[in-house]
């Protein structure tokens, strides 16, 4: 198994939509969230950050849009001058058990 390093800016406007893949990932195995569409959230960081909060939240679970939307306008508001990484194998960006770390 080889191990690959995910490097990605805290602040989600600059997210690639496999930026906000990866958030989601993560979030959902972070917080053992169930049923999340995943095709629901294939936007930019820019994009996912234009939307409503009804919006953001039909796209998700009831409660669990709620998780999200939260840690979003956490690493939004709180988080521009970070670098988060994680360092993980391949097999586990693609089911989001990644460790992440956060440098200032």
């Amino acid at each position: 198994m080889n191990d690959v390093v995910v490097w990605m800016r805290v602040d989600p406007r600059m997210w690639t939509k496999t930026q906000v893949l990866l958030w989601l990932n993560w979030a959902i195995h972070e917080f053992s969230l169930e049923n999340v569409v995943r095709s629901q959230f294939c936007l930019s960081g820019a994009r996912l950050l234009q939307l409503s909060r009804d919006e953001f939240l039909r796209r998700a679970p009831p409660f669990v849009g709620d998780i999200l939307y939260e840690h979003l306008e956490i690493l939004q508001k709180g988080a521009l001058n970070m670098t988060i990484g994680c360092s993980c194998s391949a097999a586990d960006v693609d089911t989001g058990r990644m460790t992440w770390c956060l440098w200032s």
